[in-house]
C-alpha cells in the first residue's frame, strides 16, 4: 500500500496559503465559521470510502476523514493531530496503519494500530520523536483499514493533505490574549487553520459531551465547507472515543 500510495502521487501545484484577516472575532461561531478561509487551491483526495466489500465488514456509516472539502487543511502546530471517523468495530485482526508523506513522497512517519473503541471519531498524534513539519511544505497522509491485512490491495482508505504555515505576529498576540478555548478556535477558523481548530474544539467536545453550546459549535465547525457534505452529516454527531493500541511506530 505505501509504495503504490507513493507512486501515485504526482508532482501537483502547491497550494496557495490563505491571507489570514487578523480581526479579532466579536459575535457567535457560526458567523466566524461562514468566513473560514480555505486554501484557494484544492487537492487530490479521498474524504470519505462507504463502498461495500465482500472481504471487510458491513458499515452503516462511512469511514471518513474530518477535513475540508479541498482534501487540504493549513496548520501552525509542528506536529498537529488528525481525527477521522472509524466504523469499524473493534477486531483481533484487522488493524488500521496511518501514514505521513513528505513533498518528496518519502514516507515521514507511519503507525499500525488495531482499534480498540470504535466505532467513532479517533485522533492519530504525531509523536514528539519525530521532525517537526516543514512551513510551506504539503504533506500527504493516508489512513487505511486493513480488510485483508494479508493483501493491502483491499484496504478501505481515505486520504488527503496538510501544510504548515507561519503564525503571523497578530495572530500570535491575539492567541497570547485568549483566555478560553472557545477563543482560540474562533481565531484559528478566522484565519483558516483547520487543524488547529478542530483539535481544539475536539478536546473540548471530549471534555463536555453534554455541553449545548460545544456540540452546536462542533457540527458548525464540521459542517462550514461548501459542497456535498453527505459524508459528514453522518458522522458529525457520533462520538469521540478514544482511539487504539499500537502495534508497529515507525
Amino acid at each position: 500500500m505505501e509504495n503504490e500510495v507513493i507512486s501515485k502521487q504526482s508532482k501537483k501545484q502547491q497550494p496557495q496559503t490563505p491571507v489570514p484577516t487578523n480581526t479579532p472575532p466579536t459575535s457567535g461561531l457560526i458567523s466566524q465559521i461562514i468566513r473560514f478561509l480555505l486554501p484557494s487551491k484544492g487537492a487530490p483526495g479521498k474524504r470519505s470510502y462507504a463502498a461495500a466489500r465482500a472481504d471487510c465488514p458491513a458499515i452503516e456509516k462511512p469511514l471518513t476523514a474530518l477535513v475540508p472539502k479541498t482534501n487540504i487543511g493549513l496548520t501552525i502546530s509542528e506536529r498537529p493531530t488528525f481525527w477521522f471517523y472509524i466504523p469499524y468495530q473493534p477486531t483481533d485482526t484487522n488493524p488500521v496503519e496511518f501514514l505521513l508523506i513528505n513533498d518528496k513522497n518519502n514516507p515521514v512517519y507511519k503507525t499500525t494500530f488495531q482499534l480498540t473503541s470504535t466505532p467513532g471519531i479517533i485522533s492519530v498524534n504525531l509523536p514528539q520523536n519525530i521532525p517537526a513539519l516543514e512551513i510551506g511544505k504539503k504533506y500527504n497522509w493516508v489512513l487505511s483499514y486493513m480488510c485483508e491485512p494479508a493483501n493491502r490491495l483491499k484496504d478501505t482508505f481515505v486520504k488527503g493533505y496538510i501544510e504548515r504555515v507561519s503564525i503571523n505576529s497578530n495572530l500570535k498576540n491575539d492567541l497570547e490574549k485568549a483566555s478560553r478555548p472557545r477563543e482560540r478556535i474562533l481565531l484559528f477558523a478566522e484565519n483558516g487553520l483547520w487543524y488547529d481548530a478542530l483539535t481544539i474544539l475536539a478536546n473540548e467536545r471530549r471534555q463536555k459531551p453534554k455541553d449545548a453550546q460545544v456540540t452546536k459549535d462542533w457540527k458548525d465547525l464540521l459542517l462550514s465547507s461548501e459542497g456535498d457534505l453527505t459524508e459528514i452529516k453522518e458522522i458529525v454527531s457520533e462520538p469521540i472515543v478514544s482511539c487504539c493500541q499500537n502495534i508497529v511506530t515507525q
